[in-house]
């Protein structure tokens, strides 16, 4: 099984070889290595070019413009020709020179579309902690249609409790089927945050689903990497694409599984959540209140409507950062009405009675839809009903059809019966009078010959007597001599 390995790579030069030397050392030797180089500044390319001559395994790409992370991932999957694919950030390494033989493994067992993994977290000091906890699942699991992923992972959104379980949206600790990402047309935002998340829209869409607890991942955490530096100049830019991004992807993909598609959308929220602290500082009074009404408007509809967390005292817990919140909300201008500040003000601070009032929008929206879906079920009745009717009426004409072709068959069958009759009846009788003519005709040359044998018998009788009576006198002449 040839597994590819996609690595873009950008100003690491200092990083690059101890992410390679990761991957050209693994056990598993059946390795396609995918270097891409978006623009980067420093030598990184010269390292690339280093280990490319010194191992067949690696092709590189090289970006005439840089598409930053998410772009060339894409690149490095259009020409992927690996059964299986792993993302891995060039500043990062893989955890054990065993991990792609052990996830091959899996892969080969379970036949899964994705492999999920644990991954560990290294700081600049030497500090190290497992990124990802799956206590529900401790051990090895394959998960599918009858024993979903999302089911285990429920207890984590309802509840907000860690025990239960939890990862992250980062493609580096996860094994894809190359076939199921084309299968769906997947690829990645191509920004520079947040280009990981719309790998969880396609836990939902997987067949089969492994996930081991054990790290084969490393992610270091540095000064200067992109989850760490400043946000760039663009970065609110690319903040609203990602708003736009979300609606988008939530639109195409989220109600593929109706079970699953809110356990989707509450993961992407903290991935999202996680930078809005960072931007506070970089929004005026007006853009803070337009960017919290967008997360609002999103978060109702696609959370709060459907009550999926349960329990909501936990809400902070789960969005983070309330008193960011609280602060945004003091940020109001004249731009947001009134009726829209106490709508925010129940969502954030009495979230009880807003529960109430969703529950009777969710009971009303249930009623509508039970008539609605009651509509469609007579509707559909009548439909049926009517072609049911069409088909009877069909099948009548054409059992109508068939018999009036079955009668006409028979007719001309019979008519070529009685034909066949006469004319053997004709040739009967032509046979009968050549009998009688050829009978005639034998008695005629058998009368003709009679007559003459009874002239020559007449004659004979004549003579006979006769002839007796010389013979006799001849033989007495002869005596007496």
């Amino acid at each position: 099984m040839l597994v590819s390995i996609i690595v873009p790579f950008y100003n690491v030069e200092p990083y690059f070889r101890r992410c390679l030397d990761s991957i050209i050392n693994q056990s598993y030797q059946n390795l396609e290595i995918i270097l891409i180089n978006d623009c980067s500044p420093d030598n990184s390319i010269d390292i690339a070019r280093e280990y490319a001559q010194k191992d067949s395994r690696i092709q590189i790409i090289e970006h005439e413009k840089s598409l930053h992370v998410g772009g060339a991932r894409n690149s490095g999957m259009a020409v992927a020709k690996g059964e299986y694919l792993w993302f891995i950030d060039s500043d990062d390494a893989i955890a054990t020179p065993y991990a792609v033989e052990h996830l091959v493994s899996i892969a080969q067992r379970d036949d899964s579309d994705i492999i999920l993994f644990n991954a560990q977290s290294l700081t600049e000091d030497g500090i190290l902690h497992p990124l990802y906890h799956f206590y529900s699942y401790a051990h090895e699991q394959i998960f599918n249609e009858k024993n979903s992923f999302y089911t285990a992972l429920s207890k984590t959104l309802y509840h907000a409790k860690r025990e239960y379980g939890y990862f992250g949206p980062e493609v580096w600790s996860k094994l894809f089927r190359v076939h199921f990402l084309k299968q769906h047309n997947f690829l990645f935002l191509e920004h520079t945050v947040h280009q990981d998340i719309p790998s969880l829209i396609l836990f939902p869409l997987a067949k089969k689903v492994s996930v081991s607890p054990y790290v084969y991942y490393n992610y270091y955490q540095r000064e200067g990497s992109t989850m760490h530096s400043q946000p760039p100049s663009d970065y609110l830019d690319h903040f609203a694409r990602i708003f736009d991004d979300m609606w988008e992807i939530s639109d195409k993909y989220l109600f593929t599984k109706q079970e699953d598609n809110v356990f989707v959308v509450a993961l992407f929220m903290p991935t999202l959540l996680y930078n809005i602290p960072r931007i506070a500082p970089l929004l005026t009074e007006s853009e803070r209140a337009f960017y919290y009404l967008r997360i609002y408007d999103f978060l109702k509809k696609y959370l709060l409507a459907r009550l999926v967390l349960k329990n909501f005292e936990s809400w902070p817990l789960v969005i983070g950062y309330s008193e960011f919140w609280q602060d945004l909300f003091k940020s109001f201008t004249e731009d947001i009405s009134d009726i829209e500040k106490r709508r925010i003000v129940h969502i954030l601070f009495y979230p009880r009675l807003e529960q109430e009032r969703l529950e009777q929008e969710h009971l009303e929206q249930e009623r509508l839809e039970q008539e609605r879906l009651e509509q469609e079920r007579l509707e559909q009745e009548r439909l049926e009903q009517e072609r049911l009717e069409q088909e009877r009426l069909e099948q009548e004409r054409l059992e109508q059809e068939r018999l009036e072709q079955e009668r006409l068959e028979q007719e001309r069958l019979e008519q070529e019966r009685l034909e066949q009759e006469r004319l053997e009846q004709e040739r009967l009788e032509q046979e009968r009078l050549e009998q009688e003519r050829l009978e005639q005709e034998l008695i005629a040359r058998q009368f003709s010959w009679s007559k003459v044998f009874r002239r020559l018998r007449k004659v004979i009788k004549m003579l006979l007597p006769h002839g007796i009576i010389r013979f006799i006198q001849i033989q007495k002449s002869k005596e007496r001599k």
